[in-house]
């Protein structure tokens, strides 16, 4: 997707900043601070830079721009990160500097050499760039300064930064340094190379080019390589250039850092001083910003020069204004979703240490707070905390209450890892399959035969519920101390649900197409109708526009249903234990957002919370989570045990989404019980009995 690329722009509006650059303090050795009269003068400890937050261009300080004469407070630290925007330079500083006996003595009207060398103006310098004319373009002007194909903006002489990009383009038409004069292998101003140059990129004698390096590549969102950051080194003169050779004479005028055969060689850029007039857009054009020449910036703010992926061929003009949009990625930057893999299993995983502490706690300051308070924090608008609030109402908890956004972050995270997968021909086919391979492995299966009491069961090393609290009391209660039978007895459940089941005879006729192409679609309204819905159920009344989560199967698996027919289903939450009918309010929400929805059903079958707890009794009053999950029942399911899959009675245990991870489809409770059957049963290491039934 090669396109002709908008190398730069400079931001007219401020993005917010909420991870503004700090200088750190001046670590020790890290260059004298100045005195006066020989005698240390009062000074904030940190590193003062010197330079203006984020990048802008300061007026230099006393001195030429090859020279700061020195003042109270300074540092040899401080002089490099302000000129050379990197205060670990100082010791080069120091050594541009032969007078300085003593790095940490330095002191008021000492002239520092800020290059080697005498004073002033060095060969094959950049364009310079007035202060005045920074000013106008600062100071709130329309017009924008364009940055060139691998230049920086200048104020004075110096380069300030040091950061600059290459297209893949101008990669491949750079020079190479290959050679020098001498056999040396580290190159600095004066010395002569060698660079290896395409005939196809025109070089003219006498002419300044920028020594660089490349320093990460940049991808594009939507795939591939669009271009590189680069290292800006110095600069070099061609001296000489032979159009039946490859190789071109050049002398290096300008080293910043130390230069060797391998680094880049490129034009300088010629619209580092040229201002271009603002110009209305002729096309309606989205882009993205790919990289910025604010070296080490985290945010982006006004004056901040940015890259982006659309030019000349895609309808982008000089002077052509963009508005710069970030939706809701305040949860992306702290890097949940590219470390899901490390994540997940803490997260679902059982109480105990986690391997990666910091990850973790840096996750739970995120999904500790309410839903209403995450999106609150992070987002504006009413998208993003719709989509979230809809996700996180899986909770079955007023969305204002503790650890709601638990269930948003880590299902939103599933979404953009690994999406939300439908098991082909229905949940029964992974039930299949798991019996299945019991069977395989020697397993034999009793249907038909319902348990009341414990005595009841043939004789075992270890018997594993997967009910809840209340029918393993009832099962297995004889067998507990008091104390832990109690503490089963005041297991919290919460809401019930009341579900729909549909024949259609063509798919749901959606108004928004695009949710045709989701298999699950959250009929939610805003953040405040999902907070409203959930509040007005714990509450214990029927909300008037209910919260709806439709699943649409068929358009996705078309073996559930006969040829050229669809099934759908859908609940909302009702109160606990409550014989509400709720189909009419479903059935309006859907066609409200479908309409002709209800001429498309051939047949309809409604579930109550009663009537679900009748077809399985671990849902009681309806409750498809297997409990209450507020903050201690999240934390600490069914009780609060060191292993809460084991219980006082040495052969029984609990394996159901009463015990954590929780409610869901990750299997992970009876992952965990099994773990703890093995190390308590049969004295086997936990992960050792894993890594036996995965080779079995």
């Amino acid at each position: 997707m090669r396109r002709n690329l908008l190398l730069a722009a400079v931001l007219a509006a401020t993005i917010p900043a909420r991870a503004a650059a700090q200088a750190p303090a001046a670590p020790p050795d890290a260059g004298g601070r100045a005195e006066t009269d020989r005698l240390p003068v009062a000074a904030d400890d940190g590193a003062d830079f010197g330079g203006a937050p984020d990048g802008e261009v300061e007026d230099l300080p006393a001195g030429s721009a090859d020279t700061h004469v020195v003042q109270p407070g300074d540092t040899l630290w401080g002089i490099s990160g302000r000129y050379l925007q990197n205060p670990w330079y100082w010791p080069k500083v120091w050594s541009f500097n032969p007078q300085i006996e003593n790095p940490h003595w330095i002191y008021p009207g000492d002239e520092i050499r800020l290059q080697p060398g005498a004073s002033g103006a060095a060969d094959g310098e950049l364009p310079e760039v007035s202060r005045g004319d920074l000013d106008d373009v600062y100071a709130g002007s329309d017009d924008v300064q364009l940055a060139g194909r691998i230049g920086a903006r200048t104020p004075g002489r110096m380069l300030a930064a040091r950061v600059g990009f290459v297209t893949e383009e101008e990669l491949r038409a750079s020079g190479v340094l290959e050679k020098s004069w001498e056999e040396k292998s580290l190159l600095m101003e004066g010395d002569r190379v060698y660079i290896a140059w395409s005939v196809d990129a025109p070089v003219e004698v006498g002419s300044n080019y920028v020594i660089y390096r490349t320093e990460r590549s940049i991808p594009h969102p939507e795939g591939g390589t669009v271009g590189h950051l680069t290292r800006i080194l110095g600069t070099a003169r061609v001296l000489d250039a032979d159009p039946r050779e490859n190789y071109v004479t050049a002398v290096i005028t300008r080293s910043l850092e130390e230069i060797v055969r391998g680094d880049r060689i490129g034009p300088v850029s010629d619209g580092l001083s040229r201002r271009v007039a603002p110009a209305p857009n002729e096309a309606d054009v989205s882009a993205f910003i790919l990289a910025t020449l604010e070296e080490g910036a985290g945010e982006l703010g006004q004056g901040h020069v940015v890259f982006l992926d659309r030019g000349s061929t895609d309808g982008v003009a000089e002077g052509n204004t963009f508005e710069v949009i970030r939706a809701g990625d305040g949860l992306e930057d702290d890097g949940y979703t590219p470390h899901f893999d490390e994540l997940l299993p803490m997260v679902l995983g059982p109480p105990g240490l986690p391997p990666d502490p910091v990850l973790y706690a840096r996750f739970g300051l995120r999904a500790l707070p309410s839903l209403s308070t995450l999106a609150s924090r992070w987002f504006r608008g009413e998208d993003a905390p719709a989509l979230l609030a809809g996700i996180a109402a899986h909770a079955m908890r007023p969305l204002e209450a503790a650890a709601t956004s638990s269930f948003a972050l880590v299902l939103a995270m599933a979404g953009h890892a690994v999406g939300w997968p439908l098991a082909k021909g229905g949940s029964q086919a992974i039930t299949s399959a798991l019996v299945a391979r019991f069977r395989a492995l020697g397993g034999e299966l009793a249907l038909h035969f319902r348990v009341s009491r414990l005595d009841e069961l043939p004789t075992a090393r270890a018997y594993v519920f997967d009910v809840t609290p209340k029918q393993l009391v009832e099962i297995a209660g004889a067998a507990f101390p008091s104390h832990y039978r109690k503490a089963l007895q005041r297991y919290a459940y919460g809401p019930g649900v009341f579900k729909m089941d549909f024949a259609l005879s063509e798919p749901i006729p959606f108004r928004d197409p695009a949710c045709a192409r989701a298999a699950t679609v959250h009929l939610s309204g805003t953040l405040e109708d999902v907070a409203l819905a959930e509040r007005t159920v714990v509450e214990g009344r029927m909300a008037p526009h209910p919260f709806v989560l439709l699943v649409q199967p068929t358009r996705f698996d078309p073996s559930r249903a006969p040829e050229g027919k669809h099934i759908a289903w859908a609940y909302c939450h009702v109160p606990h234990g409550s014989p509400v009918d709720a189909s009419g309010a479903i059935e309006a929400v859907i066609e409200e957002v479908a309409p002709g929805f209800r001429d498309t059903i051939l047949a309809r079958h409604a579930m109550d919370p009663l009537a679900l707890e009748r077809y399985d009794e671990n849902y009681v009053g309806g409750d498809i989570g297997g409990g209450r999950v507020d903050v201690r029942q999240l934390l600490f399911r069914p009780v609060m045990r060191p292993d809460p899959y084991a219980t006082p009675a040495p052969n029984v245990f609990l394996c159901s989404s009463s015990t954590p991870p929780g409610g869901g489809v990750h299997g992970m409770c009876g992952y965990h019980a099994a773990q703890s059957v093995l190390r308590n049963v049969f004295e086997r290491d936990a992960r050792e009995g894993a890594r036996a039934a995965f080779r079995a």
